[in-house]
């Protein structure tokens, strides 16, 4: 709860730092999206970088020895625990997805696309079951939204197979958690 917080408060601060009062409406607007783009730069960076760590730390290179990461067999990066880990990652996969949006250059797509398959590892090394459901679940809801205007009903049932085979293939690849 504290790190939501932290971010939440992070974000209402960068977007009174971006925005101002006394300026026009569009001129406000346009630094405020600026605001937005380069708080997202800075978490998905943040975030691929927290990310190379816990795979590094996954497979046994790790420059301080955790005690917990060698007890259990997952990774923490520098945040203390697994799943402190794992809701990191989660807010840079949504930031590097929203980036991903933004930039239709081959080069940074690419850059970006590498920055999620990182993190997206680096969260599967994590072991938080919690964080694989709530981004399935998310994925899922992303889908059905992106796909009700022109399948309706059909995107539900979509999702909800999507989620199962998803859930069934992560239960099988980490039965021992």
């Amino acid at each position: 709860v504290f790190f939501y917080l932290t971010l939440f408060v992070y974000f209402i601060i960068n977007v009174a730092r971006w925005s101002s009062v006394g300026e026009e409406s569009a001129r406000a607007w346009l630094k405020w999206q600026q605001g937005v783009l380069y708080s997202a730069i800075f978490m998905s960076v943040s975030a691929t970088l927290v990310a190379i760590y816990a795979i590094c730390q996954f497979f046994g290179f790790d420059i301080i020895v955790w005690q917990e990461a060698q007890l259990l067999n997952r990774s923490i990066s520098t945040l203390g625990q697994p799943n402190f880990l794992a809701s990191f990652l989660l807010f840079g996969l949504a930031m590097s997805s929203y980036l991903l949006t933004r930039y239709h250059k081959f080069f940074w797509r690419f850059i970006i696309i590498l920055s999620l398959i990182l993190q997206l590892a680096a969260l599967i090394m994590s072991g938080s079951r919690s964080a694989w459901l709530a981004l399935i679940i998310s994925i899922s809801l992303t889908f059905i939204v992106a796909l009700w205007s022109r399948y309706r009903w059909r995107s539900l049932i979509l999702a909800g197979v999507g989620v199962i085979m998803l859930v069934i293939l992560l239960f099988f690849s980490s039965s021992q958690r």
